[in-house]
């Protein structure tokens, strides 16, 4: 009894397993494509403060002021914070103080308290 032997090309197998490899290396980067805000930085100039947010990569935010008593709020999505406020120095500064919070599951709300009406650029 001879067995039949098939030739034919591994390409279309290489090619699946190529496709499969492919997308599940997408869903990987999607998955981990939330960025963080790793620092929180303040700068004084004599007639500027500049708080500076480092990122672990692109963000989608939305920025809006609130009054009474004054601040600025920050939503981040899809990203959670990994710094120390208590480290950021707000002293001569009008930003009398910073907290942080996730709301919606996945939003990182970054509130911002100012000692006195301010304009956020």
């Amino acid at each position: 009894m001879n067995p039949k032997r098939t030739t034919g090309s591994t390409t279309g197998s290489y090619r699946c397993i190529a496709l499969v490899l492919a997308a599940c290396s997408l869903l990987a980067s999607v998955a981990v494509s939330a960025a963080e805000v790793e620092e929180v930085r303040l700068w004084r100039a004599p007639d500027h403060t500049r708080l500076v947010f480092d990122l672990s990569g692109e963000v989608q935010y939305k920025l809006f002021t609130l009054s009474n008593p004054e601040r600025v709020v920050i939503d981040v999505e899809g990203s959670s914070f990994t710094g120390d406020l208590s480290l950021v120095d707000w002293e001569d500064s009008p930003i009398s103080g910073m907290r942080s919070a996730i709301r919606d599951g996945n939003t990182l709300r970054m509130v911002i308290d100012l000692a006195g009406a301010g304009r956020a650029a």
